[in-house]
């Protein structure tokens, strides 16, 4: 799945709720439609029940585009369980520690380094290894994947740098919701993806109804281990998407996305326990 075209921002001024026209939703699928209201609030889909409020049309093109999912069952179940194992998911999270132990640095720096980083990040880069005596640099290659991405025209590359670049903006917004620094798991990521995908495939009728808690549900025990809150998996969902596909603007906008999800009391995270 190409998540840079699966992440884009829909009519999110605004959440969007359904009239209740359904069937009433189990409490495991509240739970569960809690937990992907995370995205919805920024694809401007339903956040309080399972039907998105797209046409069918349009979600089985988003997952044929998008999941490369047509009408194949197994396909679907293929993509929900490599959610559910985290692919990618220790290499985020070695990103994301790499990053961290960089911010902590950065924090207990003096103001002439932190101006300085706003111009040069490879100030603060060798910086840090004349302090520390630490190859900062081969452990970016390692930690990072920097070796395969480090060609001039790697926008993945690219993306890593803004991040840090941009880090002074992020870090502050998202304290608003907690300490990203607590935050030692991102199958929040993962599990946020799974729950919008059976969505989709249970809209356009490729799954029951009925099995619906089956497969969105299938990291739900992953998720309250990790974590002790909506806040907190609402942080490591965030900490994904940046380090998925990160830009200033986007994070500007998942950010504001989620801080909203959140804060507004209509949404079932204020009606459910997280454990």
């Amino acid at each position: 799945m190409e998540t840079e075209e699966f992440y884009q921002p829909g009519n999110n001024i605004n959440l969007h709720f359904a009239s209740q026209t359904e069937m009433p939703l189990s409490e495991d699928e509240k739970w569960l439609i809690a937990l992907g209201g995370m995205f919805s609030s920024l694809s401007g889909d339903y956040v309080n029940v399972i039907d998105t409020g797209r046409s069918n049309k349009d979600i089985r093109e988003t997952l044929r585009k998008r999941w490369l999912i047509d009408s194949d069952r197994a396909v679907f179940e293929g993509a929900a369980l490599r959610l559910v194992i985290g692919e990618k998911r220790k290499l985020h999270l070695q990103r994301f520690n790499m990053i961290k132990r960089f911010f902590k640095f950065f924090d207990n720096s003096n103001i002439l380094v932190k101006t300085l980083s706003k111009f040069s990040l490879l100030f603060s880069l060798d910086w840090y290894q004349t302090r520390t005596k630490e190859d900062l640099r081969a452990t970016a290659r390692k930690e990072l994947d920097l070796d395969r991405l480090s060609k001039n025209s790697s926008k993945k590359n690219e993306e890593l740098f803004k991040l840090l670049k941009n880090a002074g903006h992020w870090c502050k917004e998202i304290e608003k919701i907690g300490d990203y620094r607590q935050i030692n798991d991102l199958v929040a990521w993962d599990a946020v993806c799974l729950v919008n995908l059976t969505r989709y495939v249970t809209q356009v009728n490729l799954i029951e109804r009925s099995e619906f808690v089956r497969y969105a549900g299938a990291i739900k025990k992953q998720v309250q281990m990790a974590y002790n809150s909506w806040d907190e998996v609402a942080l490591a969902y965030l900490i994904g998407t940046f380090l998925w596909n990160y830009s200033e603007q986007k994070s500007k906008t998942v950010i504001k996305a989620i801080r909203s999800y959140l804060d507004d009391k209509r949404t079932l995270i204020h009606a459910v326990n997280f454990k």
